[in-house]
């Protein structure tokens, strides 16, 4: 009977971690100034990933950690980006990126080439692979903290200084 339960514990478990991910979610947390956007915004790998294959059409083929730098920021140029002003388009720069066993994260930067009144944020990544997804972004801006809740109807926030 000992065995039975533990054998019933493990297939619990292991289901409940093959089920544990249904949740379709990034994270990021943001400073906004009229000079510079900068934050770290993380995502499931999996999930990622996923959308990083379907992006590039398949398989994912790289040959060295600069190729795979430059397909990463690349998509992520795609995903996610900015617009200053209501129409001038800020570059992203990934000044950093990591990953684990379960998550790949990158710190970011948008600057401007002048003080911006306003910018437009638009975050789109894994809304094609996944209808639930949401994109949160906490932006502490204006010496305040505000968040927003990027979903595929609702993927752009502005920020007025």
């Amino acid at each position: 009977m000992r065995f039975a339960g533990i054998a019933f514990a493990t297939i619990v478990t292991i289901s409940f971690a093959a089920h544990a991910h249904n949740i379709h979610i990034s994270y990021c947390k943001a400073t906004a100034a009229p000079d510079v956007f900068t934050g770290k915004v993380t995502y499931y790998k999996d999930d990622f990933f996923l959308a990083l294959r379907n992006w590039r059409g398949g398989a994912l083929q790289a040959t060295s950690n600069d190729d795979w730098s430059r397909l990463k920021l690349s998509f992520l140029q795609e995903k996610l980006h900015a617009i200053a002003d209501g129409s001038l388009p800020v570059p992203i720069n990934v000044d950093s990126s990591g990953e684990d066993a379960s998550s790949i994260w990158f710190y970011f930067r948008f600057a401007p080439s002048h003080p911006m009144h306003t910018i437009a944020i638009i975050h789109t990544l894994l809304f094609k692979e996944y209808m639930d997804q949401t994109n949160i972004m906490m932006i502490h801006a204006n010496s305040a903290d505000c968040s927003h809740v990027f979903v595929s109807s609702d993927s752009t926030y502005t920020v007025t200084f």
